[in-house]
């Protein structure tokens, strides 16, 4: 079947226009403030860090490092920090849009990989509403983890695989790598489940077809030629045994058990109506669709679904890696097919009476929607008005000032939005890769022996702490503070407070150290000629397929 191609003047693209428009409005509607929550700060705090090296992903920041958790994620922070550059635009609202943009984006690619999987416009912009409309992908949305980015990259680069096995045109084979290393510089997890479906799908075929064969060779090489200027001084840094046992590490051991959300089997089906959908769909298609034709799009459908389902199902034997996350990949597979298979009935139906009967079947598709529009998932906030109040004022502290604040959460939003040091959870910048400060921090705030806490405040260099004091209010979160060891503070030998603020649940205070301390920041580890040497060669393999791909095109006019 000869694939449908996209006219910028054909109805379907209004229509695909509008689905896109759609996907923007459900992620402000569901989650206006989505930037203040944990993992969405995140964002802004890697976008900060990037600042100071763009446009080099850095091999060490001395603000902010994070080892390898924002080293394997620097697409989302170095497009934010790009186009904060460009435009001068804050980097909190930045990230909003950026997100919001690239979430929605999701049903524009999955609209042409449809299209690549059935040839049809209207099975291709079903598959894109039901994606645009899945709760599914509005709750991990409202996370917005960093593979967010990474998802909607996948089908695209799918899109070019698949073309390359229909044609065998080397360009379709180069903007498929091309895409693969943005996909792994958005997120490691993503990546690794799109290299796996890429390879055992390619796998399969290559059963049938050996020159296929190449793109298992080609693609993982090429991909990895593109990013040398990441992952080179990354392994100078760390060396080839911590950076190969860390990334095996983190996919088979420390992370494993972790989820946010305990999704069963039965729980996911029945939080989306688009899921609902999706299988009733299936099981009609089972009596009314007699003859199925494979070929090598929809067998990469079908390794998606099936791998997907088990990584996320991997949850009832031993968990893998996130596996609260791997729901929004197979969710993606399903609703791809959903497309294809509501299409498919649809013309059944047409061509057993009236010729548009089937149409009547797009009425199903207001379930998914009005799920949408009701999604009853709510995330806590991070900030009181008086802790925002104060990072303003913090922006004025003197340049290289240390600041002691309270482990995790606000460990990632005091740098956030302020752009002072801080000592204490995953984004302390005092010593190096894999360090967590949640004790040193806490130690700092919570302990009631002042001795205690200068020895820490000593060993650092801290110049202040941030102590935020406010009695519980409905989905903001709190630190965990224990009152004898904040009222340490009120000792003037070692203590000074420095400013407060206000608000109606209580106050935010920030503490002086008396002592004139330096922080002691780590020591910048530079090698210039190993980032000069893989920034050569990614510049040389980037250029190279460009020259492929202006070959291919000069070829097809």
């Amino acid at each position: 079947m000869r694939t449908a191609r996209l006219s910028i003047f054909g109805k379907e693209y209004l229509v695909l226009a509008v689905i896109f428009l759609l996907s923007v409005f459900l992620r402000v509607h569901v989650d206006p403030g989505m930037p203040f929550h944990y993992d969405p700060g995140k964002n802004i705090v890697y976008a900060r860090a990037a600042l100071q090296w763009f446009p080099l992903v850095p091999q060490y920041n001395p603000y902010f490092n994070l080892g390898e958790y924002y080293e394997y994620q620097v697409l989302f922070p170095y497009t934010v920090a790009f186009l904060h550059k460009l435009s001068g635009i804050s980097l909190i609202t930045i990230t909003n849009w950026v997100a919001v943009i690239s979430g929605a984006a999701l049903s524009l690619t999955v609209y042409y990989l449809s299209l690549e999987l059935s040839g049809s416009k209207t099975s291709a912009l079903i598959s894109a509403f039901l994606v645009s409309v899945s709760k599914i992908q509005l709750i991990g949305y409202m996370n917005y983890y960093p593979q967010i980015m990474a998802m909607t990259l996948m089908p695209l680069a799918f899109v070019f695989l698949i073309r390359y096995v229909k044609y065998g045109k080397s360009g379709h084979l180069a903007i498929t790598a091309m895409i693969s290393s943005l996909v792994v510089l958005a997120s490691y997890i993503a990546a690794l489940v799109y290299f796996i479906i890429l390879i055992i799908s390619v796998g399969i075929y290559s059963i049938k077809s050996r020159k296929a064969l190449r793109i298992l060779v080609l693609i993982p090489l090429v991909t990895g030629l593109l990013l040398s200027f990441f992952w080179l001084p990354m392994i100078w840094r760390h060396g080839v045994m911590q950076f190969s046992g860390t990334f095996i590490d983190r996919i088979l051991y420390a992370p494993a058990p972790f989820t946010n959300q305990p999704w069963t089997l039965m729980s996911f089906i029945t939080f989306s109506s688009a899921t609902v959908l999706s299988l009733v769909l299936g099981i009609l298609a089972i009596f009314f669709i007699k003859r199925f034709k494979w070929d090598f799009s929809k067998l990469l459908i079908a390794v998606w679904l099936v791998i997907t389902f088990i990584l996320s199902a991997s949850y009832y034997f031993r968990p893998v890696l996130w596996v609260d996350r791997f729901f929004q990949f197979f969710d993606i597979a399903l609703l791809l097919a959903a497309g294809s298979i509501m299409f498919l009935l649809i013309a059944k139906l047409n061509s057993t009476g009236s010729r548009y009967k089937g149409y009547l079947l797009l009425l199903l598709l207001v379930f998914p929607l009005y799920g949408a529009l009701n999604v009853d998932f709510a995330f806590g906030k991070w900030g009181y008005p008086s802790d925002f109040s104060m990072l303003e004022y913090m922006t004025y502290l003197p340049p290289g000032s240390l600041v002691a604040a309270p482990p995790s959460l606000h460990s990632f939003w005091v740098p956030a939005l302020s752009g002072v040091n801080v000592l204490g959870g995953e984004s302390s910048q005092m010593l190096g890769h894999r360090y967590f400060g949640d004790n040193d921090s806490n130690t700092i705030i919570n302990s009631p022996d002042v001795e205690q806490k200068m020895n820490v405040i000593r060993k650092y260099g801290v110049n202040y702490i941030y102590v935020p004091l406010h009695r519980p209010a409905n989905m903001i979160w709190n630190p965990d503070l224990d009152r004898k060891g904040v009222e340490t503070f009120n000792n003037s030998t070692y203590f000074e407070i420095n400013k407060i603020f206000n608000d109606p649940d209580g106050a935010t205070y920030l503490i002086k150290v008396r002592e004139k301390l330096k922080p002691q920041y780590n020591v910048e580890k530079i090698d210039w000629n190993v980032t000069i040497a893989g920034y050569l060669l990614s510049l040389a393999t980037l250029l190279a397929l460009i020259y492929i791909l202006k070959s291919d095109i000069s070829k097809s006019l």
